[in-house]
Parts: C-alpha cells; sequence; structure tokens
C-alpha cells in the first residue's frame, strides 16, 4: 500500500543522502544550493515515534557536519600559519586534502551554505530537545535488537553532539550552550 511505502521512503532518502552527501560536495558543490531547503526538511526526521527515521536523519546530520563548518564566515581559505590548529581546523571543510581546484570552489559555495547551516543549528537542538523530553525511560526489554538500537543511537547522538558543538562558530557556540544549560536546568532534576 502507498502509506506503508511512504513510511520507509524518508528514513531511505536519509540514508541515500547521508552517503551522498561527500561526492555531492566534490569536485562539485552540487548540493550547495539545495542545502538550505533539505536542512529545513530534514527536521521533521527527529522524530521520537520512529527510531529508524531519526536514526537516518542524524546519521545524514553526521555525514553533513563532517564536511561542512556551522560557520557564515568560512568563505575564505583559512591561513595555515594559525598557530591554534584547533582554531585552523575548526572551520575548515573535512580535514583531508582536496584535490587541486576543489576546496576554492567549495568555499566559494560557503556564505550560502553557512547562512543556512546557522539558522538551522538551532532548530536541530529545539528538534533534539522537543525528542528528549518527549522519550519515555526505556523499559526493561529482553528483545536485544530493541537494546541494540538504543545503544546505536544512543551513541550516534553522543558523536553527533560533539561534532555539532566542535564544528560551529563562537556566536552560534555561545547561544546553543546557553540553550543547552537552560534545558538541563528546566528538565533536569538534580538529587
Amino acid at each position: 500500500s502507498e502509506s506503508v511505502n511512504s513510511t520507509h521512503m524518508f528514513p531511505a532518502g536519509m540514508s541515500l543522502l547521508a552517503l551522498l552527501v561527500q561526492p555531492l560536495l566534490r569536485p562539485l558543490p552540487l548540493l550547495a544550493p539545495s542545502l538550505p531547503h533539505l536542512l529545513h526538511l530534514s527536521l521533521v526526521g527527529i522524530d521520537p515515534n520512529n527510531q529508524r527515521k531519526t536514526l537516518e536523519t542524524l546519521l545524514f546530520y553526521k555525514s553533513l557536519l563532517h564536511w561542512l563548518p556551522i560557520t557564515e564566515h568560512a568563505s575564505t581559505k583559512p591561513d595555515p600559519k594559525l598557530e591554534d590548529a584547533t582554531a585552523e581546523s575548526k572551520f575548515r571543510l573535512y580535514d583531508s586534502e582536496f584535490p587541486l581546484g576543489e576546496e576554492e570552489r567549495l568555499y566559494e559555495c560557503m556564505p550560502l551554505v553557512g547562512e543556512a547551516l546557522m539558522g538551522w543549528a538551532p532548530e536541530f537542538l529545539n528538534k533534539l530537545f522537543l525528542m528528549l523530553q518527549s522519550q519515555e525511560a526505556p523499559a526493561k526489554s529482553n528483545n536485544s535488537m530493541d537494546q541494540q538500537l538504543m545503544a546505536h543511537q544512543t551513541a550516534l547522538l553522543r558523536d553527533l553532539s560533539h561534532l555539532f558543538f566542535r564544528r560551529m562558530e563562537q556566536s552560534t557556540y555561545n547561544k546553543c550552550t546557553a540553550w543547552l544549560v537552560e534545558f538541563v536546568a528546566t528538565n533536569i532534576a538534580v538529587n
């Protein structure tokens, strides 16, 4: 039936996008013009009622953040003479060498991509907060598949959160950490 097929289309699409991020960004940044719309549409993939949809969406975001920083200021190539290697790599496009000319083409698209990522970052964090608020404590399950899926989602969320905060510019980082602190203070009981 059509409803059964449409239920599986979104996770399959996110899975495919996660695999294609790198080839769609180089040698030509074909994904860049569609990225603002894609980021906005993909937020519905963070769904506490659909673990597979959420996993595939988070994998797409992880793949994307491996290749792109969350910054409006990556329109020029970083100076390799910077003493602070952490600051330099924070806003670099992926930590591998690009063939001659490819990195420059991607940097040309960064104002558009950077603006999209800067707008997506707080929306993504908000969706994560909503998902965490609506989740119930995991029930004891003897189903090893459920346990493996939950363990995978937890590990992915941890890795993605680390990458998310590591790849953003300072002003966005400050806003997002402030929201995170507020969320923890209002939603997590401390004994």
